[in-house]
């Protein structure tokens, strides 16, 4: 009714065309709740208790999550346990598999406490930015920037009847923002 078929047909096209994202080179970082993790020790245990974790969710073809929470890996990971009966005895430690597979998580973490590979910190991301609510007082050229184009994207959303975050996202609002094109001459 508003005459925006075309605009969406776009969308969809644009959707369906879009590459899929590139793969985590170490996925094991996206733990929830890893930033807990502090020793290179550590993150040992949890990346091989991850690893763990995964190769058996891939062989019963389940979410990995159903198996071992990664809020367990975290809790394994961070007392460092002495003995399989230690890694049972934690709280935290649970799962459907926490138990039945209590030999495969303690085989892990000896992989981890005994392991030469230390991870260390997770390389910066190069087209990492700083969160924008810190850009106003570390960055105020680029808050003023950010400001500016919210103003008029928000005039123009208002114009096409769209919603803001659909009109650009906001995501790619911060990026221009924080680095700005370089007019062409």
């Amino acid at each position: 009714a508003q005459g925006k078929v075309e605009i969406a047909a776009q969308e969809f096209e644009a959707v369906r065309t879009k590459p899929p994202k590139p793969p985590a080179a170490e996925p094991w970082r996206r733990l929830s709740g890893g930033n807990r993790l502090k020793t290179p020790r550590e993150l040992a245990v949890a990346r091989e208790l991850w690893l763990a974790r995964d190769e058996l969710a891939r062989a019963r073809d389940t979410a990995q999550g159903r198996l071992l929470p990664d809020a367990s890996i975290v809790a394994a990971a961070a007392a460092l346990p002495r003995s399989a009966g230690h890694l049972a005895s934690l709280s935290d430690f649970k799962g459907r598999a926490s138990r039945s597979e209590l030999e495969r998580w303690w085989g892990a973490i000896l992989r981890g406490k005994t392991t030469e590979d230390l991870p260390g910190r997770p390389p910066r991301d190069p087209d990492a930015m700083p969160h924008h609510r810190g850009w106003s007082q570390r960055h105020p050229e680029a808050a003023a920037r950010l400001v500016a184009a919210r103003e008029a994207l928000a005039v123009e959303a208002e114009r096409q009847r769209m919603a803001l975050e659909n009109l650009l996202t906001p995501e790619l609002l911060r990026r221009v923002a924080w680095d700005p094109p370089v007019p062409a001459t």
